[in-house]
């Protein structure tokens, strides 16, 4: 199936208007289409930006690891990031399956492309369900308006935080601007994951926020659908003023409450947890003779996660979604990413640049076959140690 042919842009012009940032060249650009389509635009809520990081030496704890020189030249490879500008547009008749986003007008169903670029397509498929005949969802009520957060990574916390909750500002702006006041639409994962995202919603949007749940994996057809476009193209850009914005509303919704700042966090994966270390026990006792302090991230109320961070004066812990509240830090918060060697994820490098703290990375040897990225792998405490006097944390 030739997807170029069904896509359409939510607003091309406006999305796209940053030279760079237009990822992938499709007809989408085509703004007839989208008018065709039944899609409006309303207004931005981030602008395009452009930023830049550069990946040194520095950032590599074990200069010796074979790994080193590969990972920091896959850091460097796109040094410089075009963001696209998030947008607000009203689609007149949308059908949600996987994440994907399909409008139905004149006869014709559309893929939203701002829900199917490239790296999603990976993990959802191509709904011929949602192209069918799809009842409107029985859960609609009359005068009532409808914003659908969600994405591929919806299932995610990390992914959650980034690429969904700082979209959740359309809400805000609706109201503001339109005096819209919208149920939330989120695509149904875990109980766990489906309450730390309301949480969330709860914490940093609103207290009382009014959340509809869907089936991910069932067409869900809405009349009027608000939709806000991406805030970030996996694995490596985000854009700029998305993740200051959820920082900003974390200062606004949480203010200092007295406690110890320059905090020393470890924030573990222990086994059987994928991505564990092997040495566990060897690590943690050494963290703890320096003051450091187990972090269990999905322990935590999110509030208490985000003041945690944010009074954090150095955070070390594996790579993985809990680690995405050092987007939480202050600026300078010196970070250090363990993950296993052979695994190049430029996510949290590009992100702590975006926030101005100090990244550092440690690989150590995987210990367990399967996927680079879910590898139970070791870690050298003596080049954490030497890292750690280094920065006069002794």
């Amino acid at each position: 199936m030739n997807f170029d042919d069904l896509m359409v842009s939510a607003a091309p012009a406006e999305i796209y208007a940053l030279p760079g940032s237009l990822l992938e060249h499709h007809q989408i650009t085509d703004a007839a289409r989208t008018e065709a389509a039944g899609i409006r635009f309303l207004f931005e809520i981030f602008p395009a930006e452009y930023y830049r990081h550069t990946a040194n030496p520095d950032m590599i704890v074990d200069s010796a690891d074979p790994w080193s020189a590969p990972l920091l030249d896959s850091y460097n490879a796109d040094k410089h990031c075009h963001s696209a500008a998030s947008v607000v547009v009203q689609i007149e008749d949308a059908t949600i399956d996987h994440s994907v986003v399909y409008c139905r007008a004149n006869d014709r169903v559309s893929i939203l492309y701002e829900t199917f670029r490239s790296p999603d397509r990976a993990a959802v498929p191509f709904s011929t369900a949602a192209t069918g005949d799809v009842p409107f969802a029985a859960f609609q009520r009359p005068g009532c308006s409808y914003f659908y957060l969600g994405s591929v990574g919806s299932f995610n916390y990390g992914h959650w935080l980034v690429d969904d909750l700082p979209r959740a500002k359309a809400w805000m702006k609706l109201r503001q601007r339109e005096g819209v006041t919208c149920v939330f639409i989120l695509p149904s994962h875990s109980p766990q994951m489906d309450a730390v995202r309301v949480r969330t919603l709860q914490v940093l949007i609103d207290p009382a926020v009014e959340v509809q749940f869907i089936a991910n994996n069932q067409p869900c057809r809405i009349a009027g659908l608000y939709y806000a476009s991406p805030v970030s193209f996996h694995p490596r850009s985000k854009n700029p003023s998305a993740i200051h914005f959820l920082r900003t509303r974390a200062d606004q919704c949480l203010p200092e409450t007295a406690g110890p700042e320059g905090r020393r966090l470890f924030v573990a994966r222990k086994p059987p947890i994928s991505r564990a270390i092997v040495n566990y026990d060897e690590l943690w006792p050494f963290l703890q003779a320096r003051g450091f302090e187990l972090v269990e991230a999905e322990q935590l109320d999110f509030a208490d996660q985000v003041r945690l961070f944010r009074n954090a004066g150095i955070v070390v812990g594996q790579m993985g979604a809990a680690m995405t509240n050092t987007l939480f830090c202050r600026p300078a918060t010196t970070l250090i990413y363990l993950l296993p060697s052979g695994w190049p994820e430029p996510f949290y490098v590009d992100l702590a640049a975006i926030a101005g703290q100090h990244y550092n990375v440690l690989s150590g040897p995987t210990m367990t076959d399967g996927p680079i990225h879910m590898a139970d792998f070791s870690v050298s405490v003596d080049q954490l140690s030497r890292r750690l006097n280094y920065m006069g944390v002794l």
